[in-house]
């Protein structure tokens, strides 16, 4: 197999190249969307405020919130 030179020369200047690189440099994160909304419920516990509060690396909670109209759904 290539080493990782070689396959950041290969995609130098594609979009590929970028993941590439984040790849080797550990700034990417897997992430799972559950399949089915009615099992959300069983897997999370909590005030739907609390586990937004939880989640919100980027600081984008209130944009967030009001973009998506989720204001009235906190306290669930």
């Amino acid at each position: 197999p290539p080493d990782w030179q070689d396959i950041l020369a290969h995609f130098r200047g594609s979009e590929l190249q970028n993941y590439f690189t984040k790849i080797l440099e550990d700034n990417l994160k897997a992430m799972i969307k559950p399949q089915y909304v009615d099992h959300i419920p069983k897997a999370i516990k909590g005030i739907v405020q609390d586990i937004l509060d939880s989640k919100n690396e980027r600081k984008t909670l209130d944009y967030m919130l009001s973009e998506l109209d989720l204001k009235n759904v906190l306290q669930r």
